[in-house]
Order: C-alpha cells, then sequence, then structure tokens
C-alpha cells in the first residue's frame, strides 16, 4: 500500500515462492583450526605457503576462496590445496561445500602469516654435575618481540624465563625451548646436552689400621689427583698411591680431583693408626629393619683372618656362624627371628704374624 495524506492511493501485489527442504545437516565444511588463537587455521612464521587440510563431510564439491583482496583468481576447487600467498598478513579463507547446490554448506577461517621466526638457543658453563649451565635464548624473529619461553631440561625442571640458569645430575638431556612471538609464532628448538658423570671418590675413606701397615688407596672420578698432605704416600699425584704408617695418630687427606673436560672436586680419607691389633664386638644389636645396628659383626683391625665366628642361643645351640669380617647375624635362626634376650660369641682370628687369638664375650638382643 502507498499512502498520501492518510489516503491509499495504491496497490501493488506480488507473490513469492520460498522452498524448504530438509538438509539434516548431511554436508558439513569444515577446516581445522590449529593455532590456539581464535578462528585460526594456522600461523606460518615460516614461509608465505600453505597447505590446506578438508576434513568436510557430504561433499561432491569444494570452492576454496583463500581471501587475498584485489584477486580473482586466488580460489581452487581442489580438495584439500595448497597455496603460496603474495605477502605477509592476515587473510579469510572460505570453503564452501556443494557449491551452488540445494544444501550447500561453508565456513571461514584465518590465516596469519609472519615468516620468518626460528626458536635457538645456546648454552655457557661447565658441563659438570650441579654445576649451573647458563642458557641464552637466540630466538630469530622478523617481526619481534620474541614474549614467550617454555623451557624443559629433560630431568623434569622448567622454566618459563627467557634465559635460564640450571643445573644438572651427571648424564644425557634433551633440553627443549618452546618460543613464541606477539604475532602469535611459535616454534621449537632441542639440543642434547652431556653432562660429565663426575663422582670424586676415594677408598677407603675412613679406616683403623695398626702401625707398620700399608694401605693400597684408590680415588676415581677424574683424570688428575692431587693428595694433600703428600706425608707416607709414595706418589701424591696419581689415584692409587700406596700409603705406609710406621707411627701411630690420625692421618686426614684431601683428594683434589679434576676430570678432562674441566670438572672439579674433592674426596677425604682419615686413616686411624693405632699401636696394636683391636676387636671391637658389639655389647647389643636391634635387628628390627631401621638401618641402624640391624647385624652384629665384630670389627678387627690388625688381624690377617677370621677363622669363624659364632653365635650360641642359651641352650648351647650354634645359631649362626661365618668367617667373613664383612658379614654379620642378622637375628635370625633358619628364617625367623629369635626372641629377645642374650647370646654368646666366640670368635678366632689369626693376627698378622700368625698367632691364634680367640675371643668370647655376650650380645643382647634387642627390638
Amino acid at each position: 500500500h502507498e499512502w498520501r495524506g492518510g489516503i491509499i492511493i495504491n496497490t501493488v501485489r506480488r507473490e513469492f515462492q520460498f522452498v524448504v527442504t530438509n538438509c539434516s545437516k548431511a554436508v558439513v565444511a569444515n577446516i581445522p583450526q590449529y593455532s590456539d588463537e581464535f578462528n585460526t587455521y594456522e600461523v606460518n612464521c615460516k614461509d608465505l605457503s600453505v597447505s590446506y587440510v578438508n576434513q568436510s563431510t557430504g561433499g561432491f564439491s569444494y570452492f576454496w576462496d583463500f581471501g587475498v583482496s584485489g584477486l580473482i583468481n586466488d580460489t581452487s576447487n581442489a580438495f584439500a590445496p595448497a597455496y603460496t600467498y603474495p605477502d605477509t598478513g592476515i587473510y579469510n579463507v572460505k570453503l564452501v561445500v556443494n557449491r551452488g547446490t540445494t544444501c550447500p554448506d561453508s565456513i571461514t577461517r584465518l590465516v596469519k602469516l609472519y615468516p620468518t621466526f626460528a626458536a635457538d638457543f645456546s648454552k655457557v658453563g661447565l658441563a659438570c654435575p650441579d654445576m649451573p649451565i647458563s642458557f641464552k635464548d637466540q630466538s630469530v624473529a622478523t617481526y619481534n618481540p620474541v614474549n614467550s619461553w617454555n623451557w624443559d631440561f629433560g630431568d623434569n625442571g622448567t622454566s618459563n624465563e627467557q634465559n635460564p640458569v640450571h643445573t644438572f645430575a651427571g648424564g644425557s638431556y634433551q633440553v627443549t625451548l618452546i618460543a613464541g612471538t606477539e604475532k602469535g609464532c611459535i616454534d621449537t628448538a632441542t639440543k642434547t646436552i652431556l653432562v660429565s658423570k663426575f663422582n670424586p671418590y676415594v677408598y677407603p675413606s675412613d679406616t683403623i689400621i695398626v702401625k707398620g701397615s700399608t694401605i693400597f688407596f684408590v680415588a676415581s672420578g677424574g683424570d688428575y689427583y692431587t693428595w694433600s698432605p703428600a706425608n707416607n704416600l709414595d706418589n701424591p699425584n696419581i689415584n692409587k698411591p700406596n700409603g705406609f704408617f710406621p707411627d701411630t695418630g690420625r692421618y686426614n687427606y684431601n683428594i683434589h680431583i679434576t676430570s678432562e673436560s674441566g670438572c672439579e672436586g674433592d674426596a677425604h680419607a682419615t686413616i686411624w693408626v693405632i699401636g696394636q691389633g683391636e676387636v671391637y664386638v658389639p655389647s647389643a644389636f636391634s635387628p628390627n629393619g631401621d638401618g641402624w645396628n640391624d647385624f652384629f659383626r665384630p670389627i678387627a683391625v690388625g688381624y690377617k683372618s677370621n677363622n669363624f665366628f659364632r653365635v650360641y642361643n642359651r641352650f648351647g645351640e650354634m645359631i649362626y656362624a661365618s668367617n667373613n669380617f664383612e658379614m654379620g647375624w642378622d637375628g635370625k635362626f633358619h628364617g625367623k627371628d629369635c626372641d629377645l634376650g642374650v647370646y654368646y660369641w666366640e670368635l678366632d682370628l689369626t693376627d698378622r704374624y700368625g698367632k691364634e687369638v680367640l675371643k668370647k664375650g655376650d650380645v643382647t638382643l634387642m627390638r
């Protein structure tokens, strides 16, 4: 109706037909989203070429418009095309499935191009256990700034700092940096860090001997050794010096150990020299599995051999026997825990002069 001054002056009639059909969403256009950014297929920071993935269903024809302004040939009818863009920027890419049919479907995603970006890093410091290694971000981006860093040091250690410092135990570690830019570029750099398994050690480290005895020291963990002081040693600059101790006293040694890679550390040895042979036998022990006094064993200093060490219960029954200085009774007999109480022992030794010595005593078993 056309009105003028409140009066209808003209009327026109038309008929329109709308065809409605049940598509039941059998056709679905789908370009996946591989970027964390909203509605973005990908952020490409390597080059200007993009290979598209088509996850559409129910289609038999496809029409791609790659979104380059001013171009009419930036299209494709391929199922999963690739396209090289003319320049950096943000593009709206549209996919139409079954274009021109009764039931088409379409989807639009963004593609962002900011070449180039490459994550990289360097390290400074000795690759030694528990020594700090400084990592420096050397990522290069055409479109700065680089504003995110996620470090994984391969030993459950992580950092979000640009240039972190980390210490390692000995071994091989895969260090990974995932760096990102303000434009959404992300790249990963991984390098293997080899840390020397440097472990300064000396044997024996704490022992008791009789004067006039010789100790054959063994130090390990490196390539160069310096013993201090050099007293009583035949060579203070090797890892296996012999020590001869003609007088009583306590002798403390520091062994400075250095590796070929530059790792440095110290080991320590204390030697207690007594005037004559001694036997130390505990008066009680507690075999309860707590790691303290769980075994009953004698300690003999200045004796050549242990002929036998035996333990008896109160009925005179032998319940343990050994001729090894290192072994001890664990408080069991035939695999079962013995009762609390007093037990009796005898120890037969041969001293360094070949004389046999027999010692006896008792011990209290506690739990």
